[in-house]
């Protein structure tokens, strides 16, 4: 019983990725830059013509140094050539064939390995998953990948522009064997950019893993091929990254997770960079820098407080980290995936207390019950600056009780149950009120005489004394109300037969007429100051 107050980040995409986007701090999505145009989005790239060239007019046949002037049916392998310039002889209005593809050219000397670029555009023309000729399908830009060969396993960048009709209503990339969802960055549902990163490798050996990004809408979807992802064996020498995760693996939000990585490097100067990338469909990839906390740069402890606001729903997390050394070597790693959940609100349904306190020389106990959904932790009850704690009791529902100075005011008591959350702020506060007034009792009551001839005189009598607010007995409550009540023999009810008022000492008499054995009682009603009373039975037995 308790007495209350006196009265109670990770790496961007790769730097030769065409259109690249800005890393963003935990809880602000990353951003492509809305103004950087995509080559060829939504367009089909030209193919060079591949069949036979057309015939040459029969008026002419290619001679050893120039046209002759022999008629010829036999095809010529060169095509005809027409001076730049020439008016087209087309009607206007009338649609131009597409062009063809530059002529193809002979590849001259190796010279040099080629180098792999780190994005690739997928040359592929677009393809619909239902073939349709429907003008609302999505279309699908060029699909970018960035890098395309990562050694061992590393993080990759998928990013598209999707225009539509009709609003799109999700992208995903197929890396097989995974679905990637990917996140809308910038523009609208009718036209925008949507990136994503990914983890991939094979771990030994070589392996290629083919991306194909599909959009869909309520009425289908269409999917593009884009470039191949090829993973070969990891760079010998690389930084090496052990018990990669984040704690706690679920995170009620409001609140921050702990990535925490160990790394080792094999030379130089050691590790210079720890980050780490955190994937979810709900939004942008999130990057955040860790930072060694112990250990040394050949072998540390690195770590990162990746913090969350509140959250509509429950967002799972891949997370995948990068580690750099001294030399440029890039080594990543998949951690322990983590999940982020809304905190559950924490709402006062009930509370109950009693309608009022009745304070005797000791003071007085009251009990408060109160029903909280999702069951939170701390439940207090607060009046100004002091509060109490609430016990736990079950389910959804809390107790306290609180112990009441006999000193305290009497009059209406106002207290606040509050739920609080994790971070100790109140989600719900609820008020719960009660009376508290002060005990009486009667002194020297008594029926009498007893026994009584029938016909005699029987007298009711006592005194009515009330606590003061130092909490001792008042000399006698004056000019206060006080009922009699009577009970016949045999009866079970109590029948009020007379009202009398308290002298200025707190006395008070009445006389009756003796009729018949009876039980007498005196009841005080009680006021806003004082509680209501009543005396124990006395017999009065008549003859």
């Amino acid at each position: 019983m308790v007495a209350l107050g006196a009265g109670v980040a990770l790496g961007l995409a790769p730097a030769a990725f065409a259109q690249a986007h800005s890393p963003a701090a935990i809880g602000s999505p990353a951003a492509a830059d809305p103004s950087a145009p995509l080559p060829g989005a939504g367009e089909r790239n030209p193919e060079p013509e591949t069949g036979p060239s057309p015939a040459p007019p029969r008026d002419q046949e290619p001679g050893p140094s120039g046209p002759s002037d022999k008629p010829s049916d036999k095809p010529s392998d060169k095509p005809s050539e027409e001076p730049s310039g020439k008016p087209s002889e087309d009607p206007p209005g009338t649609p131009s064939e597409e062009p063809s593809g530059p002529p193809s050219q002979e590849p001259g000397p190796e010279t040099a390995e080629p180098r792999i670029p780190d994005v690739t555009l997928s040359p592929e023309p677009l393809v619909s998953a239902s073939p349709s000729t429907d003008p609302s399908a999505p279309s699908i830009g060029d699909v970018e990948v960035g890098p395309v060969r990562v050694e061992g396993f590393a993080k990759v960048t998928i990013k598209v522009r999707v225009r539509s009709a009709e609003p799109v209503t999700s992208v995903s990339a197929s890396v097989d064997p995974w679905r990637v969802p990917l996140v809308r960055v910038s523009g609208n549902a009718r036209d925008g950019v949507y990136v994503q990163e990914w983890g991939v490798g094979a771990g030994s050996g070589t392996r290629e893993f083919p991306v194909t990004v599909t959009a869909r809408t309520a009425k289908g979807s269409v999917s593009r091929p884009g470039p191949t992802i090829t993973s070969v064996p990891g760079v010998p020498g690389a930084p090496e990254i052990e018990g990669a995760g984040a704690a706690p693996q679920i995170l009620r939000a409001p609140g921050s997770a702990t990535l925490r990585a160990r790394v080792k490097g094999m030379g130089g100067r050691g590790v210079t960079k720890v980050a780490a990338t955190l994937i979810s469909e709900a939004a942008p990839p999130r990057h955040v820098t860790l930072s060694r906390v112990s250990g040394h740069a050949w072998n540390g402890l690195y770590e990162a407080k990746a913090h969350f606001g509140t959250v509509s729903g429950k967002t799972g997390y891949r997370l995948v980290f990068e580690a750099t050394d001294s030399a440029g070597r890039v080594a990543a790693e998949a951690g322990t995936p983590f999940t982020v959940v809304p905190t559950p609100r924490y709402d006062i349904t009930s509370v109950s207390g009693p309608g009022y306190v009745s304070l005797g020389k000791g003071g007085a106990t009251v009990r408060i019950e109160a029903t909280v959904k999702n069951g939170p932790r701390r439940v207090l009850l607060t009046q100004g600056r002091a509060s109490a704690p609430f016990s736990h009791f079950g389910g959804d529902r809390y107790r306290i009780e609180i112990g009441l100075r006999p000193t305290m005011d009497a009059g209406r008591q106002t207290f606040k149950v509050e739920a609080l959350n994790a971070s100790g702020k109140a989600e719900d506060t609820r008020a719960v009120s009660f009376y508290v007034k002060r005990a009486v009792f009667f002194g020297g009551f008594d029926a009498g005489p007893e026994p009584v001839r029938k016909g005699g005189a029987i007298t009711v009598s006592g005194t009515l004394y009330g606590l003061n607010a130092a909490g001792t007995a008042s000399p006698g409550l004056a000019g206060h109300k006080v009922d009699i009540l009577v009970k016949k023999a045999g009866s079970t009810t109590y029948t009020k037969v007379a009202t009398v008022t308290t002298d200025a000492r707190g006395r008070f008499a009445k006389g009756f007429t003796a009729a018949y054995d009876a039980h007498w009682k005196a009841v005080f009603a009680g006021t806003a100051k004082y509680a209501q009373m009543g005396t124990r039975a006395d017999h009065v037995d008549v003859r």
